[in-house]
């Protein structure tokens, strides 16, 4: 409202209540078309389940503002079919992958804490990794592990070791890009079929990643160039916390929860310079127009008056 205000209601002579009423909102077209929502960046230090995003998101929403969500490859990585689906293209590359197997355990209903921790004892006691444990125990049939998780896991490994045995990796990266290579072995059953956007994500990492590189080396790198993806792409207001945000430039800044023991952090030592300068928060970005802060919803401390043009 104050923007509106300062920028546009000040300087003109308002007609009437009809002449009131548009030409604010031909100015918050203006306002939205002419300022891309990718310039803007709400910086958190912390989130705690989503104390702080999820009403500015909610907020932004209402308000038909586009919002990106730099965490999106994270939580896509994250849902059920597709995180089976990486670990065992993970599997594949490398058979005793104690992670990879650890994730299928996990992902695989009916196989308790119990069973995970007799594998991890036995790994121990054998001076090996859990990887080669579980595979050994697998052998023996998991002859003394707990017996309500012992005939899940049986099956989890009965399905994907044959299937391993038949999907060789080529020793080469095929001609479309071991993306496509690795959702076509997607059967729906031993290996889950990737959500839409996820396989869309595998198949546009074809077009960037390096040719020539082995799985391996392309799995290791869906996270990271799926994130620079995502981040290049987007359109919308970015949320995110101050460490992920070092080193972006953008048009505005905006620092949610600007406060006594939220920001500056309670052990932080102004005199010493962690924070170069309590009235300017936004010191790990560069907004070159305009930087601001807010304070939380339910203020336990002494508001910092920060707002500053520039």
């Amino acid at each position: 409202m104050r923007t509106v205000r300062t920028e546009c209601l000040d300087w003109m002579l308002i007609l009437g209540r009809g002449h009131l009423e548009r030409v604010p909102s031909v100015y918050v077209e203006h306002y939205n078309r002419e300022r891309p929502h990718s310039d803007i960046l709400v910086l958190l230090r912390s989130d705690y389940r989503g104390m702080f995003s999820r009403p500015i998101r909610q907020e932004l929403d209402r308000r038909k503002v586009p919002v990106s969500d730099p965490d999106e490859i994270k939580h896509m990585m994250a849902e059920d079919a597709n995180r089976f689906f990486l670990e065992g293209i993970r599997v594949l590359v490398n058979r005793t992958d104690s992670l990879a197997w650890a994730s299928l355990i996990e992902l695989t209903d009916g196989i308790g804490r119990g069973f995970v921790d007799h594998i991890y004892t036995r790994a121990r006691d054998g001076k090996m990794g859990f990887g080669d444990a579980l595979l050994s125990g697998n052998e023996e049939e998991f002859g003394d592990a707990p017996a309500a998780s012992r005939g899940k896991a049986k099956a989890l490994l009965d399905r994907v070791i044959p299937w391993l045995d038949d999907h060789k990796p080529p020793d080469e990266a095929p001609d479309d890009g071991w993306g496509r290579w690795a959702t076509d072995l997607a059967d729906g059953d031993v290996l889950p079929v990737p959500s839409p956007q996820f396989r869309d994500l595998l198949l546009e990492l074809d077009t960037v990643a390096e040719a020539d590189q082995a799985l391996g080396r392309f799995m290791a790198q869906v996270q990271p160039l799926g994130e620079d993806l995502a981040s290049a792409r987007s359109g919308g207001v970015r949320i995110m916390g101050m460490g992920r945000a070092k080193g972006l430039t953008v048009q505005a800044t905006i620092v949610a929860a600007v406060e006594d023991n939220v920001i500056p952090r309670p052990e932080g030592d102004l005199a010493e310079g962690r924070v170069p300068n309590r009235r300017s928060p936004s010191w790990k970005t560069r907004p070159p127009s305009w930087s601001t802060g807010s304070t939380g919803r339910r203020r336990a401390g002494t508001r910092l008056g920060i707002s500053q043009r520039s």
